[in-house]
């Protein structure tokens, strides 16, 4: 969850004027996590709290700003961290995650800021799409499609391929790569609609800890779209995986997350769910971004949101350093070398200081 003070938003009934432009631009962001499937609009006032609020008109530095102590904990302290973009088609996910030279999002951001030492291991970036429940890999020209595997405890789409970078540059060319092999279409609501749901995964090679961000395919209802024939069977799909996350973090608000009565098999009714698994049940540090549409006529859409996000916000996860797999070993071999000196004083006190052995665990 963010580290900042919380903020209150009261909306009134959604006909009022309090919603209005600009048109193409997020408004607001906030901490980890969404709530289930879309509820009506309210007929009273009502509040809703949130970590942060941004309202963005040209700039996206305060976004950045706002998340970038989460950001920090994987850059510095080998925490792993999700940053997640939630909203309705046009509301500015993907501006607000990838931007554009003249006005930076988050991922240009992040590459910009990202520091790679001469000499040190490379940047390491796997880019993937969950597109009609299937999962595929942008990096690639051909974009292969792959399985999603469970193994030592982690979830991930088997095979995907890594791209080694050697600095923020060469790691944002190969996102901005990646993204323009997604899957976009034309709807009523946007002429270049995110189709699919990306994740891109960033983690410097050795180290055990990730940062993941997350680009939603959109949120609103299905008639809005105004799609029809396969345009309307691949917005069921993206339903289905956006509905199953809002039932995750629904089970998880209400404090089901250890599973006891079998809730943790929610995961495994989507692909996306089940990529995400880690980030909402695991060492990770999240956090959620709600993106609104400020215009009147998108109020059923932007309270869902806000309140989806709002939920969201009331998961707690327990998060600690990361350890890689030789950072283990040698904390491991340490607590044996403890016992070991423990153990040879004991047979001290026995009268056995003779012992070679013994005393080569006495120096």
């Amino acid at each position: 969850m963010l580290n900042s003070t919380e903020q209150t938003i009261t909306f009134v009934n959604p006909t009022s004027s309090s919603l209005s432009p600009p048109r193409h631009r997020p408004s607001r962001s906030s901490s980890p996590s969404p709530s289930p499937s879309p509820p009506p609009p309210p007929s009273r006032n009502a509040s809703l709290t949130f970590s942060a609020t941004r309202i963005l008109n040209g700039g996206q530095d305060s976004v950045f700003s706002a998340i970038s102590p989460a950001i920090n904990k994987w850059n510095s302290g080998g925490f792993n961290v999700t940053v997640i973009a939630y909203g309705q088609t046009g509301s500015g996910k993907t501006h607000t995650m990838m931007g554009s030279s003249a006005s930076p999002g988050i991922l240009r951001t992040f590459c910009s800021d990202l520091e790679v030492p001469e000499g040190s291991p490379p940047v390491v970036l796997k880019c993937f799409e969950v597109y009609k429940e299937d999962v595929y890999d942008l990096t690639q020209k051909a974009t292969p499609k792959m399985t999603v595997v469970d193994s030592g405890g982690h979830t991930f789409p088997a095979g995907c391929n890594e791209v080694e970078c050697g600095n923020g540059r060469e790691l944002l060319d190969a996102i901005i790569a990646s993204m323009e092999r997604r899957n976009v279409g034309e709807t009523k609501m946007n002429a270049a609609s995110s189709r699919g749901h990306v994740l891109v995964e960033v983690f410097r090679r050795g180290d055990a800890n990730k940062v993941i961000f997350v680009d939603l395919a959109g949120s609103e209802r299905l008639a809005k779209t105004g799609a029809r024939g396969g345009r309307k069977k691949e917005g069921i799909t993206i339903n289905l995986g956006l509905l199953v996350l809002g039932k995750v973090i629904h089970m998880l608000s209400e404090g089901k997350e250890h599973g006891e009565n079998g809730n943790v098999g929610v995961f495994r009714e989507s692909n996306l769910t089940r990529l995400l698994k880690e980030s909402f049940l695991g060492n990770t540090r999240t956090v959620f971004i709600g993106c609104v549409n400020q215009e009147e006529k998108h109020a059923h859409e932007t309270i869902s949101t806000l309140r989806y996000i709002s939920r969201a916000g009331t998961i707690k996860t327990k998060v600690g350093k990361v350890e890689s797999e030789e950072e283990r070993l040698t904390r491991e071999y340490r607590a044996v070398a403890v016992d070991a000196r423990r153990l040879a004083r004991i047979v001290v006190e026995l009268g056995g200081e003779k012992d070679e052995l013994v005393r080569k665990y006495l120096k």
